[in-house]
């Protein structure tokens, strides 16, 4: 089941605003189907999304970057933990037999 992760805050810190770009890498790859940006310049807020793989249970990382593209000083990282559960099918005890005597 995808996750959307907001983002907020971002900036290119320059005046005048430069635009920026904003990428997301997940440190496992192989956890997710995919990982996607969702970002429109020159907005302060954008969402990751997260699409883990089926039946997966570890933790990892994602690593956000905004980059506006100057020379020096042109990078801003976060980095968040992603702990994956499986999710658990019902239960049910076992249903002794019945007799009934009609």
């Amino acid at each position: 089941m995808p996750t959307t992760v907001p983002l907020t805050g971002i900036t290119s810190g320059n005046v005048p605003a430069t635009p920026v770009t904003v990428t997301a890498i997940a440190a496992n790859p192989a956890l997710f189907d995919s990982v996607v940006v969702n970002y429109v310049n020159p907005a302060t807020t954008g969402s990751v999304v997260l699409a883990p793989k089926v039946d997966t249970e570890a933790n990892t990382t994602v690593t956000v970057t905004v980059d506006n593209g100057k020379p020096k000083n042109n990078l801003c990282t976060r980095i968040f933990n992603v702990f994956l559960k499986k999710i658990k099918p019902p239960t049910l005890d076992v249903i002794p037999d019945v007799t009934i005597e009609t």
